[in-house]
């Protein structure tokens, strides 16, 4: 069935087709401005966490718990630019 291939952008429920979805998705997506200032924040903290050391990650943490998301992504910043800094200095 063709409409079947199609899942992404129809939404099909027996034999009748409803039309296309991804618009109403999109809009979903985007959400509320707050919703998307939370994601790119939890976006910058978690691109700073992984490149940490496991000693590292449990202080940046303990700092997310007690003072807030931002003051954890600046500690995760400057230990992140100290390890890079003490690699490249290594080589």
């Amino acid at each position: 069935r063709p409409e079947v291939e199609q899942h992404h952008a129809t939404t099909v429920i027996g034999e009748a087709c409803y039309g296309p979805v991804w618009p109403l998705e999109r809009e979903l997506r985007r959400g509320l401005p707050h919703l998307a200032r939370l994601r790119r924040q939890q976006g910058r903290y978690m691109g700073y966490v992984r490149r940490l050391k496991p000693a590292e990650k449990a202080r940046v943490k303990s700092v997310r718990e007690k003072q807030g998301m931002g003051a954890a992504i600046k500690l995760a910043a400057s230990l992140g630019s100290k390890s890079k800094s003490k690699s490249k200095s290594k080589s």
